[in-house]
């Protein structure tokens, strides 16, 4: 049955001095890695319930390829503020203590240190997008009934689990 989406949350300019990219400081130089967004993650927990679809508009050079890209399709012509969506799955309690939120989503992986290249569905924590060059969020909801929400995860676990197989066969 098709429903209409509701907004159940959206949210612009998450970066905590209010405007501009992350500052150099916002990355841990020891590994590279960029620091936590921690207003972004807190509106994703605030706005969760499984099934429900998540919208980021990353300011990387990907993401801001991605959302000039989508120029030609947005009614003004203008960059998308989006980058990439992904579907709300369940919380886990997995001891980490950052909302514990899974996520399914199509999404390209490069590893040079692995020699591995992964494409395709696959099952991620919420967290990995909750950095600081994340400078849009958004939640919509879709009002589906709890069995409703129960087969869409359980679809999305599957295509999940058929890339893996494929992966390994």
């Amino acid at each position: 049955m098709a429903r209409d989406a509701e907004l159940v949350g959206c949210g612009v300019t998450w970066w905590p001095t209010g405007g501009g990219p992350p500052s150099p400081a916002s990355y841990d130089h020891s590994n590279g890695v960029q620091a936590m967004n921690q207003a972004l993650l807190s509106f994703f927990n605030q706005h969760y319930a499984p099934g429900r679809v998540g919208l980021i508009g990353q300011d990387d050079l990907k993401g801001r390829l991605i959302r000039d890209a989508e120029a030609g399709i947005t009614p003004d012509h203008k960059p998308s503020k989006w980058s990439h969506t992904f579907l709300l799955g369940e919380r886990r309690a997995d001891g980490r203590n950052d909302g514990r939120i899974y996520i399914f989503e199509s999404d390209l992986r490069v590893s040079v240190d692995d020699w591995e290249v992964q494409n395709g569905v696959m099952e991620s924590r919420l967290v990995k997008w909750c950095l600081d060059n994340v400078s849009h969020g958004c939640v919509l909801g879709m009002n589906l009934s709890t069995a409703e929400t129960t087969k869409l995860l359980t679809q999305a676990l599957s295509y999940g689990a058929s890339f893996v197989d494929q992966m390994l066969s």
